[in-house]
């Protein structure tokens, strides 16, 4: 488990990209940024999960289909969409793959489809290209996961299988199949709306929380043969994450019997530090056990140890224990830290004019990478079980502060 950790930082600087062309460009949405003391939210936001939500916007309750990690946008002004895979080879090679319609540091630009693709070596050494393709040659259906950038990448899937392809350029290409192990989940719908009208939304869609990957992989011009296991999961909306959110915690973790996927937002100050922790477990065979859709008066979030960091100087934390209740069943998570594999201080590593907007804005940008060892304690119904291992998680914090909220 613990090389599963090269893909998260990957992801993070995708979204620290994203961030710093948002201040840098000086393109935003209707959010305002970070109003500090704020007695109430200037923007509402909520889960999308009532019974008019699903029929807005055409999703069933009861089931996820492949049409929904299809394309979900029109890359209209202000929107954008990405597929995001990562991958953890046998060997420990770590992979990632993210096909996007735009830069979603500039939402408000055009269509500009690129695939970013990404590889990192057991040696360190890595890898990065972007491949772009024109918008006349870009295809992304609305009725199944099916995308194409001229020659150059495919990405077909319908939540059991996918395949990528990516023809090799600068050396670097894949051919890839991703055969999913588990059950696809969102959250309600899948969107959390911002705004009176809901008109600014977020969502999340995990598509294959795990699933084993074979194919060729191309590095420096040589081929070879790769197997291991891969994650997949869709992502869309009209709020840059980096701008809207105080902080968030990103934790997966497998066992032997069991799998748990732990994604907690809290948003900023202008949202009323909104939270949504959100959490599903599986068992071996792929079957949703246990589902938790971010209502917080059923979960208990209690930090057991923190410290000031020395890399960012903020106050996080070095142990805390998740406890989740759905009525019949309970999910207690507890985590400790054993060493930080990657702590950044984004806002310091800013130059001083894009340092000024970040000011402005009221935010300064972290994460941090640590090892841990993490406990899973089950209570389904009456089946009991209790697991532990190491696992990789982070923490993308924007905020200045987390335990208050």
């Amino acid at each position: 488990m613990i090389k599963q950790g090269k893909e998260i930082s990957l992801r993070f600087l995708s979204l620290l990209a994203v961030l710093f062309l948002v201040v840098a460009t000086g393109c935003t949405t209707k959010q305002t940024g970070i109003v500090q003391n704020s007695e109430a939210p200037l923007i509402p936001t909520r889960l999308m999960n009532t019974p008019a939500d699903y029929e807005k916007l055409g999703v069933n309750p009861d089931l996820i289909e492949p049409w929904e990690d299809g394309r979900r946008d029109d890359g209209r002004p202000g929107a954008y969409e990405w597929w995001y895979f990562d991958m953890i080879l046998d060997d420990g090679t770590a992979v990632v793959i993210i096909f996007k319609d735009k830069y979603a540091g500039n939402p408000d630009g055009p269509m500009s489809p690129y695939v970013q693709f990404e590889v990192t070596l057991p040696t360190g050494e890595h890898f990065h290209e972007d491949f772009a393709v024109g918008v006349d040659e870009a295809f992304f259906n609305t009725e199944s996961c099916e995308i194409r950038l001229g020659e150059l990448a495919s990405l077909t899937g319908d939540l059991k299988t996918y395949e990528i392809a990516i023809n090799p350029v600068n050396g670097l290409g894949i051919e890839l199949v991703l055969e999913s192990m588990s059950s696809p989940w969102r959250p309600g719908s899948g969107y959390i709306g911002f705004g009176e009208e809901e008109e600014d939304y977020f969502t999340w869609l995990c598509s294959v929380p795990r699933g084993r990957v074979h194919g060729q992989l191309t590095v420096k011009g040589e081929t070879r043969d790769i197997s291991g296991f891969g994650y997949h999961d869709h992502q869309w909306g009209t709020v840059p994450p980096l701008m809207i959110w105080n902080h968030w915690f990103w934790i997966r973790q497998a066992f032997e019997d069991y799998s748990i996927l732990i994604f907690d937002f809290v948003a900023n100050a202008d949202c009323g530090f909104a939270r949504y922790p959100l959490v599903f477990v599986q068992d071996a065979e792929g079957n949703i056990v246990f589902e938790g859709k971010g209502d917080i008066e059923e979960t208990d979030f209690t930090v057991d140890k923190e410290y000031v960091q020395e890399a960012t100087g903020k106050l996080v934390p070095g142990a805390f224990t998740y406890t989740f209740r759905d009525g019949k069943s309970t999910v207690v998570y507890s985590m400790e830290s054993q060493r930080e594999l990657s702590a950044q201080d984004n806002y310091s590593m800013a130059p001083p004019e894009v340092r000024a907007l970040f000011d402005q804005a009221g935010i300064k940008p972290s994460y941090t990478r640590w090892v841990g060892h993490g406990t899973l304690e089950l209570d389904l119904d009456g089946l009991t079980s209790r697991q532990e291992g190491d696992a990789i998680y982070e923490m993308i914090f924007p905020g200045s502060k987390y335990r208050d909220y």
